[in-house]
């Protein structure tokens, strides 16, 4: 598998990712962990600034640069990681956790940048193994993005102890 995050830099923990990678790779899961890792860098060049108006910024050396699309180039791989690992976490917001049952409330985020949320949950999953028998995660998305489902079977495949559903909701509230 030709790597193009290494997770060294703190982002995510290089272990934790490590013992996923080579995981997936037992699977023979290394041909969708390279486009994710594509996409996920793809997904932070694009949408570096997912909430309008909120900017992040880097010290880059000596520079503080605002992270654009057009300066992401210039970052080094860890400003690189912390983008992906911001845009997940902006991704899957909300937690509302019950014994082993969890339910991730995302924001449209999500369907933006899936793979960059997929690394995040990937390293909670990588955690947890070992810990539990079961655990079931509702992942609800207010809308659809077919690469997010392919992260997602991808997870459910690595980590079949975790009952992994992502759920469809609609914009309008029942009454």
């Amino acid at each position: 598998m030709k790597r193009r995050i290494l997770w060294q830099w703190g982002k995510l923990n290089k272990e934790t990712m490590e013992a996923a990678y080579t995981r997936a790779e037992k699977n023979g899961d290394s041909d969708i962990l390279e486009m994710m890792e594509e996409r996920a860098l793809a997904e932070a060049k694009a949408h570096c600034v997912i909430i309008p108006g909120a900017f992040l910024y880097v010290n880059h050396g000596e520079e503080r640069i605002k992270v654009t699309p057009e300066t992401f180039d210039k970052l080094n791989e860890g400003e690189v990681e912390g983008v992906i690992c911001f845009l997940g976490k902006v991704g899957l917001m909300k937690r509302e956790e019950s014994g082993k049952n969890i339910t991730i409330l995302t924001t449209p985020a999500i369907l933006k940048c899936p793979s960059c949320a997929a690394f995040q949950l990937m390293e909670e999953l990588e955690n947890m193994d070992g810990k539990t028998e079961e655990m079931s995660y509702k992942i609800c998305v207010g809308g659809k993005n077919d690469f997010l489902g392919v992260c997602m079977g991808f997870l459910k495949k690595t980590y079949p102890w975790a009952d992994i559903d992502v759920i469809l909701q609609s914009g309008k509230k029942s009454s």
